[in-house]
């Protein structure tokens, strides 16, 4: 299973414990891997998700007090998503997408996009949104 996620995604964080939840359930099915994408709303920079190309901060983050400019280089976005990871005890393996964002232009311009793949690489379900109780009505389904 393979999750889009990211730091400043507000949606990335309140999905976490459902993430760590569903994959812990059924660890002895899937493995869970997460891939840290582009910042959704960084600070100093136009969200990608924004549709007046402006900078976008949702009021969870400032409530949170979660404010990180976009990562400038891959060791900048390799140290964003280790803080996240660390911050949030992620425990999954964590794949970082490179400067040029190749896996979140191929995949999927979504921070919450979720993927079952089989162990032949064929993409058996996707989700555009994550939703915990859709993707667990997958994962029983294939599993049957």
């Amino acid at each position: 299973m393979l999750i889009n996620a990211s730091y400043t995604c507000d949606f990335s964080r309140a999905n976490i414990e459902s993430f760590k939840a569903v994959g812990e359930k059924y660890k002895d099915k899937i493995e869970t891997v997460i891939v840290y994408t582009i910042d959704a709303h960084p600070v100093d920079v136009p969200s990608p998700y924004s549709a007046d190309s402006a900078v976008w901060i949702p009021p969870h983050n400032v409530r949170d007090s979660i404010a990180a400019p976009q990562p400038k280089t891959y060791g900048d976005r390799i140290d964003l998503s280790k803080k996240w990871t660390e911050k949030y005890d992620i425990s999954f393996p964590v794949l970082v997408d490179n400067p040029d964002n190749d896996y979140w232009v191929e995949f999927g311009q979504a921070p919450n996009m979720c993927y079952i793949i089989d162990e032949k690489g064929i993409v058996e379900y996707r989700e555009t949104w994550y939703n915990e109780k859709r993707l667990e009505e997958e994962l029983v389904n294939l599993s049957d």
